[in-house]
């Protein structure tokens, strides 16, 4: 019992300068979304407002893309409780970068598009930058779209008959009002027609 209480004493006198990291900070520990998943999240550095924290510069997601999809990464940085950049980028499982970084600004969207050339996890990293004056912290949402009909093989099945309304577009589709509006230059659907019919 004495080691107990001596030990408990230990880690409660060096507490206040154990920096708290979240388990998501790095890419082999980066959090798994899938295809049309919403997560939240908060950053901060260097600064962290009174009453949040701790400090928290980097979040690392995954999603797993065949080969030939379309991975959309939306960013709404909403500025609370602080103003602060948000720098978005995606990488591959080697850490090599496969888009430009966005820098998403206090109460804007980014948005990131990539085409995945092979079959498996792509990275993205979400850091917290210094915005040089007051606190550095804020809440974000992150939103996850996998086109899946970009290639032959991941056809949509429809049907004769069959109406309804999609979306393409083939560039300039970033729209700072509404993050659905992601490239998407082509679309494929496949349909079963019995032999000998008339269409």
């Amino acid at each position: 019992k004495p080691l107990v209480l001596i030990s408990i004493f230990f880690l409660a006198l060096i507490g206040p300068w154990i920096e708290l990291t979240s388990a998501d900070n790095t890419l082999s520990t980066a959090t798994e979304l899938y295809d049309g998943d919403i997560e939240d999240g908060y950053l901060c550095y260097p600064t962290c407002t009174s009453g949040y924290g701790p400090q928290d510069r980097y979040d690392w997601y995954k999603v797993y893309v065949q080969s030939g999809e379309m991975l959309h990464a939306a960013l709404y940085n909403n500025g609370t409780p602080a103003e602060i950049y948000i720098d978005m980028t995606i990488f591959d499982s080697s850490s090599t970068s496969l888009t430009s970084t966005k820098r998403v600004g206090h109460l804007q969207y980014g948005l990131l598009t990539h085409t995945a050339t092979y079959s498996g996890y792509y990275y993205i990293e979400l850091e917290a930058i210094d915005s040089w004056f007051g606190n550095d912290d804020t809440n974000y949402r992150l939103f996850i779209d996998i086109e899946t009909n970009n290639v032959a093989s991941g056809a949509d099945q429809i049907s004769l008959g069959d109406q309804f309304e999609e979306y393409v577009c083939a560039r300039n589709c970033d729209s700072s009002s509404n993050p659905k509006l992601f490239e998407d230059p082509i679309d494929w659907y496949k349909v079963d027609i019995p032999a000998f019919t008339t269409w």
